[in-house]
């Protein structure tokens, strides 16, 4: 008798996708670092009289704070675009199907039963019958 095993299917590694968000977070920082000065023109250009609070701050304090600005902007997008490029896992198991599987099995059930039935009936009449004679 020989021992045979299946070979398990290797998915993609996922190990270094901490180290990959990480470099994109850096990037996506130092991305911000270099726009928010543009962006806080712009909006201080379209806007002049309506952010009154950030007229009174220092220069930097007005840079950091576009700069998380535009950071978490990037961030969202970017994870926006993660989401829907990475493809769903198709081991997850879906509550559609797993009611179906069950639905089928109690089905196959019940019917094995009203077989193994039958078969019962059929039985004892072979046996009364075969008796008499």
């Amino acid at each position: 008798m020989s021992q045979v095993r299946i070979a398990e299917k290797k998915g993609k590694s996922k190990a270094f996708w901490p180290i990959i968000g990480l470099v994109l977070a850096v990037a996506l920082g130092i991305i911000a670092w270099f726009i928010a000065p543009y962006v806080r023109d712009f909006v201080f250009t379209r806007f002049p009289n309506s952010i009154t609070a950030f007229n009174t701050m220092p220069d930097q304090q007005q840079l950091i704070i576009f700069t998380a600005a535009v950071f978490l902007l990037l961030g969202s997008l970017v994870a926006m675009i993660v989401a829907f490029a990475v493809p769903k896992d198709s081991s997850r198991v879906k509550d559609k199907d797993l009611v179906k599987e069950q639905k089928a099995l109690r089905e196959e059930i019940r019917k094995q039963k009203k077989r193994k039935q039958y078969m019962a009936q059929e039985l004892h009449k072979y046996a009364k019958d075969n008796q008499r004679k």
